[in-house]
């Protein structure tokens, strides 16, 4: 079931070739997916091997090279700007606007799919907005200026400004990059809060230990093309991390704080010479 109770929605990338123009040859081929509301999917795979124009061609930003996206069958190369707003909100790394906002004007900035001819802001807006804010328990920094924000506090109103559209899926891109221990943990609770709550939530990570702790689906992809997608505690193995990150992989399992056992990983590092050097 999705947020509003009805039959859950399916975003699906099938035969997805992605690259920057026919005369240059694609960065990934023959990806197919799938995710619906509620459910988690991480990204995963070292820097080069094509996640971030995988983003920008499921966002609209780049056209496939052949494929399609589709929710609920329908495909989405053909919906405007503004219904496409409506079902997929963009969560970026980082976000600095040109004006001095109030984190409550950088929220209501998410209800723009939903505005009317006009484009002004109703109540309706502003109560939807505060909504947002209060669900992350931020609503005490509405009136703040954005931009004297911490990381973790603006990530959060980036966030909010999603939830504001209203959306079905939401697409993150590292949500916890430049974040400390402490927040990056805020962050994935909120991202399985809002899973719980019935949104699809696609994000990229370069730890495939917030894929593991979310517990959801994983996409793993290589340098060499591969693509691979299935449950994370499946399919992030030893032997995979392996073969995308050319490291060796210490691999055990944890308790979290409901008892349930949770695999985790580490980068093997060999044995530091007397010198303190490798």
């Amino acid at each position: 079931m999705d947020k509003g109770g009805s039959t859950a929605s399916v975003l699906s990338v099938k035969g997805f070739a992605c690259g920057y123009g026919k005369s240059a040859p694609p960065v990934l081929q023959g990806i197919d997916l799938a995710i619906a509301t509620g459910e988690t999917l991480c990204l995963l795979g070292p820097n080069g091997a094509g996640k971030t124009t995988l983003f920008k061609t499921m966002l609209g930003f780049l056209k496939p090279l052949s494929g399609i996206m589709s929710i609920n069958d329908e495909d989405t190369s053909s919906w405007h700007r503004k219904r496409f707003a409506q079902h997929i909100a963009y969560i970026p790394q980082e976000h600095t606007p040109a004006f001095p906002f109030t984190v409550l004007e950088v929220v209501l900035q998410g209800r723009t799919p939903h505005l009317g001819t006009l484009g002004s802001i109703g109540r309706t807006d502003n109560e939807v907005a505060k909504t947002a804010l209060e669900s992350l328990a931020i609503g005490h920094l509405s009136g703040r200026d954005y931009t004297t924000l911490s990381g973790g506090e603006r990530q959060m109103v980036l966030i909010a400004r999603a939830l504001a559209q209203q959306p079905s899926f939401l697409v993150m891109d590292e949500p916890t990059a430049s974040l400390d221990f402490g927040n990056q943990a805020r962050v994935l609770e909120r991202v399985r809060a809002l899973a719980a709550s019935g949104i699809g939530v696609i994000m990229t990570t370069h730890d495939p230990n917030q894929a593991l702790l979310l517990g959801g689906k994983v996409a793993c992809m290589g340098r060499d093309g591969s693509f691979v997608v299935g449950d994370a505690a499946a399919t992030v193995t030893p032997d995979l991390l392996r073969s995308l990150y050319d490291v060796d992989v210490i691999y055990a399992q944890a308790q979290d704080a409901e008892g349930r056992q949770v695999p985790i990983c580490a980068p093997f590092i060999a044995a530091w010479g007397s010198d303190g050097c490798s």
